[in-house]
Parts: structure tokens; sequence; C-alpha cells
């Protein structure tokens, strides 16, 4: 719930106006650092459990624009000890439009583990603190269906990216 406020707030301080910020200061390589939260379920024919973990990630990325549209590129590993899936890692592929200072964007991609790789889907924003820095919120979902067991994931994350310019 805190994560949710978080993006609302970011969503409402990068202001009404459509006004666009300099483009280039999204574009190019990126590193960051996330700490997010988990909400994992496992149902099958003879269990149904939901854990929820705090979890940290790194993420390493590369943005172009195309079209008036920010395209890009990003690969991840989160540490979810208590996930039903343990430690993941993947790439995603990411579209988005800048508003004031703030990248409004939709992610899909495949991440992967044990028992197997899924896809994952989210929805995101990333505010412009300076030229080289961003905060950034993310809300995710990804389900797998494997030997008649259920395991789905939902996560909420935060996290600073460093822009390399």
């Amino acid at each position: 719930m805190k994560i949710t406020a978080l993006l609302a707030l970011m969503a409402l301080s990068s202001g009404a106006a459509l006004a666009q910020s300099n483009p280039k200061d999204f574009l190019g390589y990126y590193e960051g650092v996330q700490l997010g939260s988990n909400s994992a379920t496992v149902s099958g024919p003879s269990l149904d459990t939901t854990t929820k973990s705090i979890y940290p990630a790194i993420v390493l990325g590369y943005n172009i624009m195309h079209n008036n549209m920010l395209v890009g590129i990003e690969g991840f590993a989160d540490y979810h000890k208590k996930s039903s899936t343990g430690i993941v890692a993947g790439v995603t592929f990411k579209a988005g439009k800048i508003i004031n200072h703030t990248l409004v964007y939709a992610r899909a991609g495949i991440k992967g583990d044990m028992p197997s790789y899924r896809p994952q889907v989210g929805l995101g924003l990333e505010h412009r603190l300076t030229r080289d820095m961003t905060i950034n919120g993310i809300l995710t979902h990804d389900v797998i269906n494997k030997d008649g067991v259920k395991r789905t994931n939902n996560n909420a994350a935060i996290g600073l990216n460093f822009y390399i310019h």
C-alpha cells in the first residue's frame, strides 16, 4: 500500500501540464538498485499458501527514443528469499512517454528461475531527480502453472537509477 501511494505521489508531482522534459536525460545506459515487496501465492491440489517478503534488486538497462516514444531494454536480478519461486533474473522491454520530468511506461518480458521461465508484465514511473539520477516505482505480475501447481508473484518496488551520460 505504501509503495502504491508513492507511485501516486510521483505521478502527481510531475504536474498536470504535458510539457516535455529533455528526453536525452532518459537516454543511454543506466544501472540501479531497488527495494521491493513481494506477495507470492502457491496453490495446488494439496496446498494453498501466501507469503510476503521484502527483497533487494539490481537493474541494468539502455533506453533510446523512437517516434517520440522512449523504448528500452532492462535486465534485473531480484533476491526473493521467501518468494514462491526464489531468486529470479530476467529481461524486459519497456515503452513509455516522458511527461514533464517523469517517464510513464509499460513493460513486458521474461523472468526465470526454478521451476521455469515465465512472462512478466508491469507498469512504472521514473521521475528525474538530477540529470544523472531518477527515482522509480514499478508494479509487476507473473504467474506460472506447472505440474498442477500455480505460482503467482505480485511485486511493488521503488529504487534509484543512475544514468551514464
